[in-house]
């Protein structure tokens, strides 16, 4: 009985060895299946956002703010060219934003930019109307900036042309656009051009005053190659007013970029700004006022909003 077990096992031996080996093949093959399998739906995700989101919404972001005490702020913004002609390129850029919960305001602008000293800056000029809808504030706008890959500036001015206006959703108040204008510079991190920080002063005049609303803005955000940039800052004002710490995540399908390098050789390389053209122009969207109470001897509150 013994030798005949032996036999046993030697005879299937093989099958069993052959079993084993056929059975980690099949193993083996499932998985390149799945493998496959996972880079076709990659694939065709990929190929869906190029086709589908990529091409029908090119230089259109979504963003949402989000703000210490205040509620969330949305905007949709593009930028889209009407002439692009060698170192010149006119442009027409319009955003609607909702903040504060029940302010919709409307920016409608065009812009001229031109490139100097072989595509490596980008100079630009635009001029602004903006509306809101709620409380029927209009405004003009005007600004300037140069852009390099190794830092920007700009600069705003603001023109409000709306007289004040009884505010509906605030009982007793009513408000008045301001005038202002702005400053702003930024570059990169050394080494991380995805990686930018930025500072801007600002100044908004409080009518029948003599006293300016001003203070500085100081924000980061970094772009990853998946076309979302993620933006952190904060504000502070030279008054009692309180600062205001805000984060704010940005999609934009135009800056999917696969092969998009995080670090770069030199601290700071002068470099073509070609990719910067359609680029949205950095500006204050909101129609800020002042509020004052509704008496029969109107007292200004001096609150900016």
């Amino acid at each position: 009985m013994n030798n005949l077990n032996k036999l046993l096992s030697i005879s299937l031996f093989p099958l069993f060895l052959t079993s084993s080996l056929f059975a980690a093949d099949i193993k083996q093959m499932a998985t390149s299946k799945v493998a496959t399998e996972k880079a076709k739906v990659a694939n065709k995700v990929t190929s869906f956002i190029k086709d589908t989101i990529q091409d029908n919404f090119q230089n259109t972001e979504v963003s949402i703010t989000g703000m210490e005490d205040a509620k969330p702020q949305w905007e949709i913004l593009t930028v889209q060219p009407i002439r692009d002609v060698g170192d010149d390129v006119t442009f027409f850029q319009g955003s609607l934003l909702r903040w504060d919960g029940d302010r919709d305001t409307i920016n409608l602008g065009l812009g001229q930019r031109k490139f100097l000293l072989d595509k490596n800056i980008l100079i630009g000029a635009n001029a602004f109307y903006d509306h809101e809808f709620d409380v029927d504030h209009s405004r003009l706008g005007f600004g300037a900036e140069m852009i390099t890959s190794v830092g920007e500036a700009r600069a705003n001015r603001y023109y409000a042309n709306s007289n004040s206006r009884k505010n509906t959703n605030r009982a007793g108040l009513a408000e008045i656009a301001m005038d202002g204008f702005d400053y702003e510079a930024g570059t990169h991190i050394p080494y991380i051009p995805a990686w930018k920080v930025y500072a801007k002063y600002f100044s908004w005049d409080i009518p029948s005053t003599s006293a300016d609303q001003e203070g500085y803005t100081y924000s980061t955000e970094f772009q990853t190659s998946y076309g979302i940039t993620f933006v952190a800052g904060l504000t502070k004002y030279d008054n009692s007013k309180d600062d205001e710490p805000f984060v704010k995540i940005v999609f934009n399908p135009s800056n999917i970029k696969k092969d998009q390098k995080v670090f770069q050789d030199l601290a700071y390389e002068l470099a073509s700004v070609e990719d910067k053209k359609l680029t949205k122009v950095r500006r204050e969207n909101r129609i800020l006022t002042n509020r004052f109470r509704i008496t029969m001897t109107s007292t200004n509150t001096g609150d900016l909003t």
